[in-house]
């Protein structure tokens, strides 16, 4: 199981670091079940790398979380300052009943 440091929304875009067993979710192309931060059960439906500085990276925050792409990263490096990694997972969840 996956625990993401998020809390539950349709789709987030998160860092590397703040999914718990990163290197699981990164290595299993079929981890489908994960926990967020507000302990909602979730199937993963959907999930892409996308590197922070694309511009595809900007659209979503800008989607997302009405931020600008800068202003994100400094949010995320606030709560993890352990965030060594470009590396940023767009992810879709679907709630389980």
């Amino acid at each position: 199981m996956i625990h993401l440091y998020h809390k539950y929304a349709p789709i987030i875009f998160i860092p590397a670091v703040a999914i718990y067993s990163n290197i699981d979710f990164i290595m299993d192309n079929d981890a489908d079940h994960a926990i967020t931060v507000d302990n909602v059960d979730c199937a993963i439906t959907y999930r892409k790398e996308i590197h922070i500085c694309s511009d595809e990276a900007k659209q979503l925050v800008r989607e997302l979380y009405d931020m600008e792409i800068w202003a994100f990263v400094k949010k995320w490096y606030s709560v993890c300052d352990n965030m060594h990694s470009m590396c940023f997972f767009k992810i879709e969840l679907k709630k389980k009943k």
